[in-house]
């Protein structure tokens, strides 16, 4: 297995250690309905940064930017301990899970 594999493997691990805990959460509305394949998570903004800790685990700056959802460590240098022990910005509290996408401007990049 190389080295990114793993790295997503346990990345993937604690998405899948927080999301279980996740299930447990009462609801205060039903859900709307939705068809064929969903995701969907509620979480707001945590931060941005020149990481990715998948492709470039433990290079800090070295990517292009991302926005960062959820676990409010998510960096370069993140491990499963790392990500369960910090906080989140999810709504249930128990989804520690790291998102991000690539950060969007309007206008002229910064």
């Amino acid at each position: 297995m190389t080295h990114l594999a793993r790295r997503f493997a346990l990345l993937a691990a604690a998405v899948a250690a927080t999301a279980s805990g996740s299930a447990a959460a009462p609801l205060t509305e039903a859900p709307a309905k939705l068809h064929g394949s969903n995701f969907y998570v509620n979480c707001r903004f945590s931060h941005t940064a020149n990481d990715d800790p998948i492709v470039h685990p433990g290079q800090p700056g070295k990517s292009h930017p991302h926005t960062f959802f959820g676990n409010t460590s998510t960096s370069a240098s993140s491990t499963l301990a790392s990500l369960r022990a910090a906080g989140t910005t999810c709504k249930p509290s128990a989804d520690r899970a790291a998102y991000w996408v690539p950060t969007l401007y309007q206008g002229a990049a910064r």
